[in-house]
């Protein structure tokens, strides 16, 4: 866990980590940088290699990241809970429920490049 861009920028581009992006500044942040926040690749803002695919990765891929952030705080936890049981069991978990999407970034600045994480 981590509240540090370039951390998540580095976790994010060896593909050897879930990264989960939670809130709306941290998936705008990896999806467009449009703070232009100094980054381990030196692109400008605006500008990052990152996707998110939506959904579950069966195998983890480099420049992807998973959106947790749902459209309402309920949707955010029990979307987190998904990614959280795939991460440490491999499996998504069947609750009888439609899956929840991930609100979609935006190409906006929010936040800071260092937050504190509990």
């Amino acid at each position: 866990m981590t509240g540090d861009f370039e951390t998540a920028w580095n976790d994010a581009s060896q593909g050897s980590d879930l990264v989960l992006a939670v809130g709306a500044a941290a998936s705008d942040a990896l999806y467009y940088n449009a703070c232009g926040w100094t980054n381990p690749a030196g692109t400008s803002a605006g500008s990052t290699p990152f996707f998110y695919p939506g959904a579950p990765l069966q195998q983890s891929e480099a420049d992807a990241f998973e959106v947790a952030d749902g459209s309402s705080t309920a949707a955010t936890v029990r979307l987190t809970a998904q990614y959280a049981q795939y991460a440490l069991a491999g499996t998504v978990p069947d609750d009888g429920g439609q899956p929840v999407g991930p609100v979609t970034p935006t190409d906006s600045c929010l936040g800071s490049a260092n937050v504190p994480v509990p």
